[in-house]
């Protein structure tokens, strides 16, 4: 019998994805997330943006660029590195939504779409688990880990997203599983290679912010 850890992880902690909203927003821009029981996972599908985290240089994630904050450590996303803030409630309930369920944030400068998704899990077998990997898993386009599966998966859920065809909402909760699975499979296939190879040039030119 073939054993499977990630999968032995996702079913005993029954991870599931409770939230998921697209962020379009428009320079200058920034929200800051406070920490709620779970995860966060933040793709970058289109632009550019920033990740900022307490005692942490600010981190640039480019388009197909995925981090996942295992146990949501208080963090913000921002257009540019020193941008001021607004809390997500904020936006959340002074900011109508698409009705396609898409949150706009109106501005002159450039755009920037971004998928966002808040998994639950049972905490009390998870998180030791989740404590256990580093506060951010950050991966990169085009990693040396991926592939391939995690940038087909985010053109799946733009395409989803895109048009909204029928039973969208439906694909889309079940490619933002898959995609946690293929981000979370990139990142420990890469600490696989650095434990062998010493490291990869293409991470250390753009270092995991959790490091």
């Amino acid at each position: 019998m073939v054993v499977d850890p990630l999968a032995d992880v996702f079913d005993l902690s029954r991870v599931s994805c409770g939230v998921m909203a697209q962020l379009i927003a428009y320079e200058p821009w920034g929200v800051s997330i406070d920490p709620v029981p779970g995860a966060a996972f933040h793709a970058v599908v289109a632009g550019s943006c920033w990740l900022r985290r307490p005692g942490r240089a600010p981190q640039h994630l480019m388009p197909g660029d995925v981090v996942l904050l295992p146990t949501n450590t208080p963090h913000e996303l921002v257009s540019s590195a020193d941008a001021r803030t607004d809390s997500l409630a904020r936006f959340e309930t002074g900011i109508p939504r698409t009705p396609d369920g898409d949150m706009v944030i109106q501005g002159p400068g450039a755009g920037t779409r971004m998928l966002c998704a808040a998994y639950d899990y049972d905490h009390e077998v998870a998180h030791p688990l989740m404590s256990q990997l580093p506060p951010v898993l950050y991966v990169p386009a085009g990693m040396p880990g991926d592939d391939g599966a995690v940038a087909a998966t985010l053109r799946l859920l733009a395409l989803e997203l895109g048009g909204r065809p029928p039973g969208s909402r439906a694909a889309v909760g079940r490619l933002i599983d898959v995609l946690l699975i293929h981000a979370m499979r990139a990142w420990l296939r890469t600490q696989d290679d650095d434990a062998t190879d010493g490291g990869c040039s293409r991470c250390a030119t753009r270092s995991s912010p959790g490091r």
